[in-house]
């Protein structure tokens, strides 16, 4: 964690639909269409500029490589959260000088646009996972196919593994480059209290199952579940009060859902 001398306001709002889509913008509106008050938090809230597509341009929230503890350098493994190109480029460059070998990243929409074809594929050669999208990495195919498993398969011929693409209408596909097979992976069931963190426990969940078993059908599954049991809590601290059994159950239910394509 780093202390600025200058004063950030890094509010961000997102209003999700029920097929997972969201607006950033109108807060008030949103929540009188709740009928509930907006909160004090969003109170004279001004949208900004979540992303931008200036490759050579670092936002003020991204971490500096100097900003990591020296300790990070003797991780296995680590992944990357969406953040500007230029961070996540230098980052990964900085960490494989130490014991770092295993490397997943998900991908900012911002720059996956077509004319950065080759510093995007420069970005995921080497990678151990790419997580994305659809509806951003269709953006990025544009003109060179609108075939799903095309774009899977692109994407791996780029110097990555495995690739999991985000479906728009639910679900996810992942790709191995090495066995050219293509699963897909239904979204766990669940009472969703949470959408907008979750997503992110599936990273953590894949990286975490992938050192277990160095199987990525598995560690897909273990992402999802821990994505479904992020969308049922509020308080992320919430996931660490969950049963062994519940996991292991959920896990094997999982996997009979998967269909190789």
């Amino acid at each position: 964690m780093k202390i600025l001398s200058d004063t950030l306001d890094v509010r961000h709002f997102f209003g999700y639909n029920p097929d997972g889509s969201y607006q950033t913008t109108g807060p008030v509106g949103r929540f009188a269409s709740l009928e509930y008050p907006p909160p004090n938090a969003l109170l004279n809230y001004q949208a900004g500029k979540l992303v931008d597509d200036d490759l050579r341009s670092r936002r003020e929230t991204s971490p500096l490589s100097t900003d990591l503890p020296d300790d990070y350098y003797d991780a296995i493994a680590a992944h990357l959260c969406p953040m500007d190109f230029l961070t996540q480029n230098l980052l990964q460059t900085v960490i494989r000088n130490g014991q770092v070998k295993t490397i997943s990243l998900e991908a900012d929409p911002a720059y996956l646009l077509p004319e950065n074809w080759n510093q995007v594929h420069d970005l995921i050669s080497g990678l151990s996972c790419f997580t994305v999208d659809e509806s951003a990495i269709t953006l990025f195919f544009r003109g060179r196919t609108s075939d799903i498993l095309e774009m899977a398969a692109g994407l791996g011929a780029m110097g990555c593994e495995h690739i999991i693409i985000r479906r728009k209408e639910g679900g996810k596909l992942l790709f191995e480059h090495s066995s050219r097979h293509n699963w897909q992976i239904p979204d766990y069931p669940v009472k969703i209290l949470n959408l907008h963190t979750a997503r992110h426990a599936f990273c953590g969940g894949f990286l975490a199952g992938y050192l277990l078993r160095y199987d990525p059908l598995m560690a897909a599954v273990y992402g999802d579940i821990s994505e479904a049991i992020a969308q049922e809590c509020l308080d992320p601290l919430d996931m660490f009060d969950s049963l062994p059994g519940l996991l292991n159950a959920r896990l094997k239910a999982h996997l009979d859902r998967v269909k190789l394509l």
